[in-house]
């Protein structure tokens, strides 16, 4: 999938190398202070993120890089809150480089994800994400989405001395469909 600019396409094995490089050699990554920050993220050596990224992201149809003029800046997924059932489809976003972010990005590459999302499970309702209040550019992008703010729960996220809100945000199928035309 490719607009203006931006390419959404599956992960293969050789794209792990500059994955590493841009989003998980250094353990202080700039994304990750936006990207959940309240859970302790796993630390990986390189030997350990290939091999057990090339498991788990290679070739998913769930998991795809975002490039942006033809460099890999990122990651986009989606994942089933109700594994069994499969009705609830949530998705994320990690632009690993940051001179990428604030630039529309992440809409355009969400906007072709939700697109995929939604054409490669028919029988869904909905697709949401969960941000927290502290990532003010997630919260801009469901918005600019125009997804529906569905939840806040309050003061569930303790990040460096504060709380923060849990907040998700989603859209109904029929509401994305109209919105493309």
């Amino acid at each position: 999938m490719k607009k203006q600019g931006i390419e959404l396409r599956p992960i293969k094995q050789t794209d792990l190398q500059k994955l590493w490089e841009i989003g998980f050699k250094e353990n202080d990554a700039s994304w990750k202070r936006w990207d959940g920050p309240y859970f302790q993220k796993k630390t990986f050596t390189k030997a350990i993120f290939m091999a057990e990224k090339e498991l788990e992201w290679v070739d998913n149809p769930n998991r795809f890089i975002i490039m942006c003029d033809d460099e890999i800046i990122g990651t986009i997924s989606a994942y089933w809150v109700d594994p069994e059932l499969q009705k609830w489809l949530e998705f994320g976003l990690c632009i690993y480089t940051d001179k990428y972010w604030g630039r529309g990005v992440g809409a355009i590459a969400c906007s072709m994800w939700l697109d995929y999302l939604f054409e490669s499970h028919s029988e869904l309702r909905r697709i949401g994400f969960t941000t927290w209040s502290g990532n003010k550019r997630m919260i801009k992008l469901g918005e600019r989405l125009g997804m529906t703010c569905e939840a806040t729960v309050r003061q569930v996220r303790f990040f460096e001395g504060e709380w923060y809100d849990s907040i998700k945000y989603g859209v109904l199928a029929t509401e994305w469909q109209e919105s493309r035309n």
